[in-house]
Order: structure tokens, then sequence, then C-alpha cells
């Protein structure tokens, strides 16, 4: 989003505001499957709380360290993006279900 502009925009902002609501439902299958159905909503539980969290945590780095532009703040909202795909990356050999199929 930092670097396009016109309609590009519009576009990008579409297509964030359409994968918004995907991470939601993945998290509660993710959290089951990686820590067991015994105890899914008190670790489902524990993840919604880091989300709200970082929410906080990141809106106070956008404005205190970053000084609220929008430009740095969307870096670092990339920067984030990608350490967690590496991340997921990482974890999914961990994974049971990731056992099975490959």
């Amino acid at each position: 989003m930092c670097f396009v502009g016109g309609i590009w925009y519009i576009v990008t902002v579409g297509v964030i505001a359409f994968c918004f609501g995907g991470p939601s439902p993945v998290n509660a299958a993710f959290c089951t499957d990686f820590f067991g159905p015994k105890n899914a909503g008190t670790n489902y539980g524990v993840l919604m709380l880091a989300l709200g969290l970082s929410s906080v945590f990141f809106n106070f780095m956008s404005k205190k360290v970053l000084g609220g532009a929008i430009t740095p703040t969307f870096i670092m909202a990339a920067v984030t993006a990608v350490i967690s795909i590496i991340c997921m990356l990482i974890i999914r050999k961990y994974l049971p279900s990731a056992e099975k199929k490959d």
C-alpha cells in the first residue's frame, strides 16, 4: 500500500479487506491441531490474548517510535507479516497433520 496510488490503492485495500477475516478460523484450527483438543479453549484464549496485546503494542510502536507516519507503519506491518510466514513454514513440519500428508 505504500507504493501504489490511484485505482491500485483501492484494489489493494479491497484485497486486504477480503483477507481480513481469514486468520480467526484458521487460528482456532491451528491451535487445536498443534496443542490437541484437550485444552483447546484455554490455548485459544491465550492466543487471542496475544492478538489483543499485539494490537496495543504495535499501535504504540507506530505512534511513539515511528512518529505515527503511515509509510514506516506499513513497512513494519509487512516485515512482521513476513516473519509470521517464516514461522508458519518452520512450525508446519511439527504439526501432526503435516506428517500424515507428506
